[in-house]
């Protein structure tokens, strides 16, 4: 009796671990993930991610807040962030060139911050001649000036900024954008490359005194003229960092920080923001993760925010889509419109309920059949031993 108990079992469990492999098919996976392109950073403070929390510029410039980090999880990719503290637009030109010699300067897309330090440098060594002081000292000197209302030191400062003239500087700034856009494109004539403008640091300080008016004014107008420069150029892609800025009711420099007044440098909040605009011009992956039983085809494996995807899906023959997502989120109908951020598309099918029926009904029946059999041959045999006796 335990024998027969025990192959009975067996041809149950025979016929129901097939039935199990079927439903858990399901459960393996493929993934499609298409490699990310190469994104260089070129630039200055800004793109360094200067006077953030985390800040450092060993081995390379890093801020989990910088825009730049931020973009690299959005994209998935690690970016070559070769931006420099202090860096101006000709100091960017031997740059290049520097690294161009070493072959080490491919990239898909460039993304390049410069030309703040052009104006604001020539502005501070004018100012530091002015008063006597080290540039580096300007900042401290303009406040003790303010504060004491030192009228004469005012007046001279007022007429300095008055009478200096940014053609030059804008000028070369024109030259030597117009040299780097040359050389990237030497380097790779399908890069994209993105320009950011610059946006006015000074914009939200509330000092009234005239003589740091009019050094904020003077600072607005060579922005302006060094952002038409840039609007007006070819060969890139231009990402508005100046209006969003200037439309922003939020504050996103450290230019009025009680422990860095006047510094230019963008916050956390102003990283983010930079973040959004460039955001918007570079390209983002699109994986795709399904199961074995059935395809999902994207019509395009990188594409740019704002860009209609579409998918193929296709079912493998006696299963169905269950369900698809997009980043975790339930994905309805077989297009969506591209985000600023790398996507990750997932997609789960099962049986039909006809062939699941089936193949039930047809295990049931086997197993009947199975156990029929085995009771028939187990009556012959006993009806032979009785014979025989």
């Amino acid at each position: 009796m335990k024998k027969s108990a025990l192959l009975i079992l067996t041809l149950i469990i025979s016929v129901i671990i097939p039935i199990s492999n079927v439903v858990a098919l399901d459960v393996q996976r493929t993934t499609n993930q298409p490699e990310p392109p190469s994104v260089v950073v070129l630039g200055d403070s800004i793109a360094t991610g200067y006077r953030l929390t985390d800040y450092t510029a060993q081995p390379k410039p890093y801020a989990r807040d910088s825009y730049v980090s931020i973009l690299e999880r959005k994209t998935n990719s690690s970016f070559l962030n070769l931006a420099e503290d202090g860096l101006t637009s000709g100091g960017l030109v031997e740059k290049i060139a520097t690294i161009s010699e070493q072959n080490s300067l491919a990239g898909d897309v460039f993304i390049i911050s410069i030309g703040g330090n052009d104006l604001l440098q020539a502005l501070f060594v004018a100012m530091a001649a002015n008063l006597g002081v080290d540039p580096s000292a300007v900042t401290d000197r303009l406040l003790a000036i303010i504060a004491g209302g030192d009228i004469q030191a005012i007046m001279s400062i007022a007429n300095l900024i008055t009478n200096l003239s940014t053609d030059p500087i804008v000028e070369l700034y024109s030259k030597n954008l117009e040299q780097i856009i040359l050389e990237l494109r030497t380097i790779n004539p399908d890069a994209r490359i993105i320009v950011q403008t610059i946006a006015n640091p000074y914009k939200d300080i509330s000092i009234t005194n005239p003589a740091f008016r009019l050094f904020e004014d003077a600072v607005e107008a060579g922005i302006k003229s060094l952002n038409a420069t840039i609007n007006s150029g070819t060969g890139y892609l231009v990402a508005d960092v100046y209006s969003t800025f200037a439309r922003s009711t939020e504050v996103l420099t450290n230019a009025t920080s009680i422990d860095m007044p006047f510094d230019p440098h963008p916050n956390q909040s102003g990283h983010a923001v930079i973040a959004g605009v460039v955001g918007q011009l570079i390209p983002y992956t699109i994986t795709i993760d399904s199961s074995i039983n059935g395809k999902v085809v994207a019509d395009k494996v990188i594409a740019l925010p704002g860009d209609l995807v579409t998918l193929t899906i296709t079912p493998s023959d006696g299963y169905k889509l269950d369900s698809i997502n997009l980043n975790g989120d339930k994905l309805y109908g077989e297009a969506f419109t591209m985000s600023a951020e790398s996507v990750t598309i997932t997609a789960t099918f099962k049986a039909r309920i006809g062939i699941v029926f089936y193949i039930i009904a047809g295990t049931f029946l086997l197993i009947a059949i199975s156990i029929g059999a085995f009771f028939l041959i187990k009556n012959l045999r006993t009806r032979k031993t009785s014979v025989a006796s």
